[in-house]
């Protein structure tokens, strides 16, 4: 009988010590808007063949400011992976606190452009930026490329 509980008391020690090792790795997907996690960048052929009027400027400033949006969500990503990466390698009592600043970056980075949306509502936010692209609920052409057009 003492074998039996002496047993139990050090596997519930064992579990409860990989319980401690459990950690939650940040997904991209979290953070990342859902029309921008696949997005590519837009070239003047491709833009062409959306239209139908073939007489148009080679990339218009529309596309221009999408790409340069799609060029902002790539290098976070780029980044965030790379910041993952090193996180996996951290001693197992670090990586908690490692994915952890990467979420606070993150979060940090899109309460950012968030509050760019709020000032550029208000019409005092710099519009020469990706976040106002990201932001811009409104324009049709960056919707019919998120569709796929």
């Amino acid at each position: 009988m003492k074998k039996i509980l002496i047993s139990t008391m050090i596997l519930g020690l064992g579990l409860f010590a990989i319980a401690e090792d459990v950690y939650k790795i940040p997904v991209w997907e979290d953070y990342c808007p859902k029309k921008f996690l696949n997005a590519k960048v837009v070239t003047a052929e491709e833009y062409q063949q959306m239209q139908r009027v073939k007489f148009l400027p080679a990339i218009p400033k529309q596309v221009q400011n999408y790409n340069k949006a799609v060029e902002y969500w790539n290098d976070r990503k780029m980044k965030f992976d790379k910041f993952i990466q090193v996180c996996l390698n951290f001693p197992e009592d670090k990586k908690q606190d490692c994915f952890e600043r990467i979420d606070e970056r993150e979060t940090k980075l899109n309460d950012d452009l968030e509050e760019l949306r709020q000032k550029q509502l208000k019409g005092t936010g710099d519009t020469t930026t990706p976040a106002s692209i990201y932001m811009d609920r409104t324009n049709p052409l960056r919707n019919m490329m998120m569709q796929g057009y």
